[in-house]
């Protein structure tokens, strides 16, 4: 293992997300998340689980700045949600895309480099980068074919590679993988370790089983945080199955 320098460590244990105190309503009487306290650090990988309507799509768009909180206070890169959000990589529940509509991979990953600008033309960085992210997800040779032609795995890179293309410090995930067979799975989950040595992640999923492979600690959410599992200083999900939590994998 690399020898960590100080300034290693210390970017390490820097918060990159920090949540206090966070309520949040869709209808004023109810509330989705409630009393939810978290710190996420630099290049931490990060599960979350929880049952559904528990809030894990509202905590992610809290932080990416969709949603403001009723109550409390978020903070990114020490920074507010609205300049610091301009960091992070977004890849939505694929439910949410329309995968017929007439774009080319290219056009795909190429559109986020058009995020929070006031005139919509291309740089030579632009397409420099939108290169690289392909080389990167070995996808290169799809640049020309829509997404309805893709297998899940390929719009799966496609849709990862669009999240990469702003050049994020951090990456956020809606359940990417589902439709994916166990192998898909484990190979994304890989390109994703293979990530986070560079940026922080935090994923939402509900295998538990293949999240506590890979991730360093884990968010039980049900409209609050019920437990943060260190992966690597508890045994494995002892305590979340101990309370009956194992059962939010579907």
């Amino acid at each position: 293992m690399k020898e960590l320098t100080n300034s290693d460590e210390q970017r390490m244990n820097s918060p990159v997300i920090k949540m206090e105190n966070i309520f949040y309503s869709y209808n004023a009487t109810d509330w989705a998340l409630q009393d939810v306290n978290v710190t996420i650090n630099d290049r931490q990988f990060i599960g979350v689980i929880g049952p559904n309507g528990g809030g894990k799509t509202t905590f992610l768009k809290l932080i990416l700045g969709i949603l403001k909180p009723n109550k409390g206070t978020i903070r990114l890169f020490g920074q507010s949600v609205r300049n610091g959000r301009k960091q992070i990589g977004y890849f939505p529940q694929l439910k949410s895309i329309d995968h017929d509509f007439p774009i080319t991979v290219y056009e795909v990953i190429q559109a986020a480099r058009l995020a929070d600008r006031l005139v919509n033309f291309y740089t030579k960085e632009d397409h420099r980068i939108v290169e690289e992210v392909m080389k990167t997800l070995d996808i290169s040779e799809l640049r020309n074919r829509k997404l309805n032609e893709l297998s899940g795995g390929q719009r799966n890179r496609v849709l990862l590679a669009r999240s990469l293309a702003c050049a994020p410090k951090v990456l956020v995930l809606d359940e990417p993988m589902a439709g994916l067979d166990v192998k898909l799975q484990r190979m994304f989950m890989e390109t994703l370790r293979s990530l986070n040595k560079t940026i922080t992640i935090v994923i939402v999923d509900h295998n538990v089983n293949l999240l506590q492979e890979y991730v360093d600690e884990i968010l039980c959410m049900n409209r609050c945080v019920a437990h943060g599992v260190h992966m690597h200083t508890k045994d494995k999900f002892t305590d979340i199955n101990s309370e009956g939590l194992g059962s939010f994998q579907e």
